[in-house]
């Protein structure tokens, strides 16, 4: 997931519609430098959460989902009255920050139904893929999206139709397709599919496989993935996938990683794997080199970790408590 030369980043928020204008970064050590020896990226001056925190191939521009405040679901502007009480959902819209000048700049409105997930930059850097949940639609299901980078909520344009809902996503570095795991006949399946037309070609091997956190190798025939298995307190594994044909093979030895193994994160050059262990208020991020390094923990004892994405620049970037921080490992 990358972008082409730009001086800013992808977000996802939930807040209320309308970003403020961030001041610009510090510098590690800096006025904006953490206690914990991390440096503060972004912190919403309303206390709205930040999250999936993607970085462009410049390093200059960022792109995450910022939560808006708890809404209640609406159709038209009336309130959806679900018994016993009107529902309310938690939902995300997509934004951009410049890390020069810490602009920000909103791409989704959330409409107070959709939910925006999981944003990535295109190869040419002229758009933003994303997963949507459309609140209102039953049964809930994500579709697979993109707008502009110059774009708004009136430019979104739909690459899936919620048939198959997809459940995660990675692109390709030729920007034409992306590996995508969804379910169809009541099944998980992986396959790659084709960014213009919506069709995918699905992984036979991979059938049955419930995998999330999907990472391409560098050279683009493997990708890493969380499986499920039932057999760790998360019920997921580490597994290492051809993207053509072959056979999954277990990454985690057993007991390897003691706990719930949350999120994972290949580094850009392929040689290093970021794991994060726990639950939500006591999680531990280890350091892992491949292909047969032995973890070591590197972040310990921390409140909730958000996604962690390790960027081309060096930085590993990741969202605690809500606020944005980067640190190099």
């Amino acid at each position: 997931m990358s972008g082409r030369g730009l001086t800013t980043l992808l977000l996802i928020l939930s807040l209320p519609l309308g970003l403020p204008l961030l001041s610009g970064c510090e510098t590690p050590g800096g006025s904006g430098g953490d206690d914990d020896g991390y440096e503060l990226v972004y912190e919403d001056p309303e206390h709205h959460q930040v999250w999936w925190p993607e970085v462009d191939a410049d390093g200059g521009m960022l792109v995450c989902e910022r939560q808006i405040n708890t809404y209640p679901l609406t159709d038209g502007g009336r309130v959806l009255e679900l018994t016993p009480e009107p529902t309310h959902y938690c939902l995300c819209v997509i934004m951009t920050l410049d890390l020069a000048t810490g602009e920000t700049r909103q791409l989704t409105n959330g409409s107070s139904r959709y939910n925006d997930w999981m944003p990535s930059f295109s190869a040419d850097g002229d758009w933003i893929h994303f997963l949507r949940q459309d609140e209102l639609q039953d049964p809930v299901v994500w579709h697979l999206c993109r707008v502009p980078l110059d774009g708004s909520e009136s430019r979104v344009e739909y690459i899936t139709h919620g048939d198959p809902p997809i459940w995660w996503y990675e692109t390709f570095a030729d920007g034409d397709r992306a590996l995508v795991s969804y379910v169809e006949g009541g099944e998980y399946r992986t396959g790659i599919i084709d960014l213009a037309t919506g069709v995918i070609s699905e992984l036979e091997h991979a059938r049955g496989y419930k995998s999330k956190h999907l990472n391409l190798t560098t050279d683009e025939e493997h990708y890493y993935a969380l499986t499920y298995t039932g057999d760790s307190p998360s019920g997921y594994r580490i597994f290492r996938h051809p993207v053509g044909a072959g056979e999954a093979e277990l990454f985690d030895a057993p007991g390897e990683y003691d706990g719930f193994i949350r999120l994972f994160n290949l580094s850009p050059d392929g040689t290093e794997l970021l794991a994060n262990i726990g639950y939500c208020f006591d999680n531990r991020t280890y350091l892992q080199e491949l292909p047969e390094g032995s973890p070591a923990p590197i972040i310990d004892d921390e409140p909730y970790v958000s996604e962690i994405r390790w960027a081309a620049d060096g930085y590993v970037y990741f969202c605690k408590e809500g606020y944005l921080r980067r640190y190099r490992p």
